[in-house]
């Protein structure tokens, strides 16, 4: 059972870094920049602007590399600052996805403390889940 935590865990961290992005470009206003293709075209005018393009340093506006974009560990690797220009790293970065990984854990032992998984098994049990992980996930946005 310790490895469903585990999974929770990561999934949070995932999640957490994830709505650090959103939080960032509405608050800033910023546009993701994306090079214009013939098929993102049609996608670019359906998605707001949040969704498209890449994670990229505050400071330098340069990109973040794959292996620089892994929630919490790289921040902790890079000691909390940006590999390119060596600035700090604000730390609501790791808040975040720290207490999103927390939260998806709490919720998940709150639903099998109250008995909800013996009771209501199999997909219905994991979409209510993901429900609740949506609520506080959309709270956390809207608190920060």
């Amino acid at each position: 059972m310790l490895w469903v935590y585990f999974l929770l865990f990561i999934l949070g961290l995932v999640i957490g870094s994830f709505l650090n992005v959103v939080v960032y470009r509405e608050i800033k206003s910023q546009k993701a920049k994306v090079k214009r293709q013939k098929y993102k075209a049609k996608v670019k005018s359906l998605l707001p602007k949040w969704v498209l393009g890449r994670s990229y340093c505050d400071h330098c506006r340069q990109k973040i590399a794959w292996y620089d974009n892994i929630p919490l560990l790289s921040y902790i690797f890079l000691k909390g600052h940006c590999r390119a220009c060596g600035k700090k790293i604000s730390f609501q970065y790791p808040l975040v996805e720290l207490l999103v990984a927390f939260e998806f854990i709490w919720v998940f032992w709150l639903l099998k403390r109250f008995s909800f998984f013996a009771r209501a098994e199999g997909f219905y049990s994991f979409c209510v889940l993901f429900y609740w992980f949506y609520i506080f996930s959309a709270l956390i946005v809207i608190l920060i």
